[in-house]
């Protein structure tokens, strides 16, 4: 008798899926997806005989072994394309939150460890919500002992490709429109109109400027026209202290709109940069038209891209690189990469002199392209990338293999927000001789964090939200399921840019919880934390507001996608961490965290108030001084 592996798309119908039980009298099943909506749904639909596996503690241990040699393939598998096409593809930049090529290579290891364990004659069933993995597994898993049933339907996989090639249309038209926006806006409020001023205008400057390139939103100027500078607080400032002139490139990031809304959208950051007292070096005040044709030109590449190897360990991933391929060839995000390149030719032209740059860091596909670009057009021109944001160790773009240090476009400085940030980076193959420790400026709050009241009364858990749809499902469904008949009431704070607050109620209705119980807040999150016994989050780096006030914080682990945790840097410490993967593991960590004995309570304020200082770095002239030295 073999064992029998059923493989069924997440849109199959659960009748023609039975139809193949009828003989069995038990069997397991195991999801494949990022949709954790769509695995609940599952759930209801299985009969009772049919046993769910669940894999999310061997999906992040298999993800954190993986981890590296995945990097060196992917470095590998593309370092054949020219550097324009390998540089603007998404298939090559390793981001585990677009590409999902990476999480599905540990599936298909968790699933190996799962049928290797258990090796006696059996049935199992692995929906996924994607053909090309469903394809992948059968052809990786035939083998004599094994009886493949794959419930394909050409018709639905057909519809799925043809939706593919549909995305190059749709993407190449976005980035065509989008430029013709920012073309005409930069215009129609051009430096001249009377909705600009001459004194803002980078040109002005000939000696000592100073670029900084980050992300502007509509709500980063307020009521008076002043700019925020959320990314890089408080460096302009600093900086024309030193007699240097400043000038923001702006990356302007718009959020899904409607169209009438969206142009509304985009002219009020255009009226607002060109009102503001800051200098704004505008991207479309110097590239011409004909650069939209140009980047095209640049990045056609990626519709026949060449992978050196498709094989990665033991697994023929040929099915999944060419639906990437595909997927994201021509995509919006890798033509702009190639007029971040093309600005820097038109700013040369004009003859603006640039004395350093600096940019955010996150080594993203936005970054590499431009770097280029500052290179060959500016050779003498420093550049700094500053580490602004937490680093997630499943977030694989962020990372570099050992094999492209040489040829990997990197900024000549690194600046780190802190030494535990500064080790990770060197740990992570990059050049001990790029990195700088220097101040922590997004996170200066942390060092004014006031400590959780340990003495607080009640049993009150602080639910600090995520901004991505998947893992708030998650986290609320985990939460209030294991805690709705426990005797403790919640604070839900959602994300202030995507608050989903529909997405909450819907998830109370579902867990069946007493709304009475559920309060949602806004406002400071340590403000919200001194109101608490517990904090819980996933995939956060609100995780480090926890540890810096010393509340108990509860991180829930990710079932079926990657855990984007920055505490997984660290070995395991039974004192200061609350991990949950299942429903019974919150429970139980969440008793433990309002039972903590007052010895306990003291140390965790003790130890947040250690790791900070070790840590993360503070705004001070010396700190700030490395971006000038």
């Amino acid at each position: 008798m073999k064992t029998k592996l059923i493989l069924a798309h997440k849109d199959e119908n659960p009748g023609r899926l039975l139809h193949y039980l009828k003989r069995e009298d038990s069997a397991s099943w195991i999801y494949m997806g990022r949709d954790y909506s769509h695995a609940m749904q599952w759930k209801t639909r299985m009969p009772h005989n049919v046993t769910h596996v669940e894999i999310g503690k061997e999906l992040q241990r298999r993800a954190k072994e993986l981890r590296r040699p995945f990097i060196d393939f992917v470095t590998m598998a593309g370092s054949s394309n020219n550097e324009f096409v390998r540089w603007s593809s998404i298939v090559f930049e390793r981001n585990t939150v677009v590409s999902p090529v990476f999480l599905y290579c540990c599936y298909l290891e968790v699933l190996k460890d799962y049928m290797n364990r258990n090796p006696e004659p059996r049935t199992v069933i692995v929906i996924s919500e994607n053909w090309s993995l469903l394809e992948t597994i059968k052809n990786n898993f035939s083998s004599p002992s094994l009886e493949v049933v794959y419930l394909q339907n050409n018709i639905s996989k057909l519809i799925n490709i043809l939706k593919d090639y549909s995305k190059i249309i749709m993407h190449s038209a976005l980035f065509t429109a989008m430029s013709l926006l920012g073309y005409a806006t930069a215009r129609i409020y051009g430096k001249n109109s009377s909705t600009g001023t001459n004194k803002n205008n980078p040109e002005n400057e000939k000696n000592k400027l100073i670029v900084l390139r980050t992300w502007v939103l509509n709500n980063f100027f307020d009521k008076e026209g002043v700019f925020n500078n959320a990314y890089l607080p408080v460096l302009d400032s600093w900086i024309k202290t030193k007699g240097y002139n400043v000038a923001i490139m702006p990356l302007i990031l718009i959020p899904k709109l409607n169209i009438k809304s969206l142009l509304k959208s985009y002219k009020n950051i255009m009226l607002s940069m060109r009102k503001s007292e800051d200098k704004f070096l505008v991207p479309w005040d110097y590239l011409k038209l004909c650069d939209v044709f140009n980047a095209f030109k640049m990045c056609l590449g990626q519709l026949w891209l060449k992978f050196n190897t498709q094989n990665f360990l033991c697994w023929d991933l040929c099915v999944l690189l060419k639906e990437d391929r595909r997927k994201f060839a021509l995509n919006s995000r890798g033509l702009e990469c190639a007029l971040h390149y093309l600005l820097f030719k038109r700013l040369a032209e004009r003859d603006i002199r640039i004395n350093q740059v600096i940019y955010t860091f996150e080594n993203m596909l936005t970054e590499k392209l431009f770097l280029i670009g500052a290179k060959t057009f500016y050779p003498t021109t420093k550049t700094i990338g500053f580490q602004h944001s937490v680093l997630f160790p499943l977030k694989l773009d962020t990372y570099i293999s050992e094999k492209e240090t040489a040829n990997s476009p990197l900024p000549d400085k690194i600046i780190c927000s802190g030494e535990f940030f500064r080790n990770i980076m060197s740990k992570e193959c990059y050049p001990a001789s790029k990195l700088e420790v220097g101040p922590a400026l997004r996170f200066a709050h942390i060092f004014e964090k006031k400590e959780w009241d340990k003495k607080s009364q009640g049993k009150c858990v602080l639910i600090a939200c995520p901004g991505y749809k998947n893992e708030l499902i998650e986290l609320l469904f985990k939460v209030l399921t294991a805690l709705k008949d426990e005797d403790v009431s919640f604070l839900v704070k959602p994300k202030p840019d995507a608050p989903m607050t529909d997405i909450i109620d819907e998830i109370i209705k579902l867990t069946g919880i007493s709304p009475v119980k559920i309060k949602l807040v806004s406002g400071s999150l340590s403000e919200l934390i001194r109101q608490s016994n517990v904090m819980v989050t996933i995939a956060s780096g609100a995780v480090f507001d926890g540890i810096a006030s010393g509340i108990p914080t509860l991180r829930i682990k990710r079932e079926l996608d990657l855990d984007l945790d920055p505490l997984d840097w660290l070995d395991f410490d039974p004192k200061r961490d609350f991990i949950a993967y299942t429903v019974d593991d919150v429970r139980r960590e969440v008793r433990r965290s309002l039972n903590l004995s007052e010895q306990e309570k003291e140390w965790l304020i003790n130890y947040g108030r250690k790791f900070i200082r070790k840590n993360f770095s503070p705004v001070t002239e010396e700190t700030l001084s490395v971006f000038l030295n």
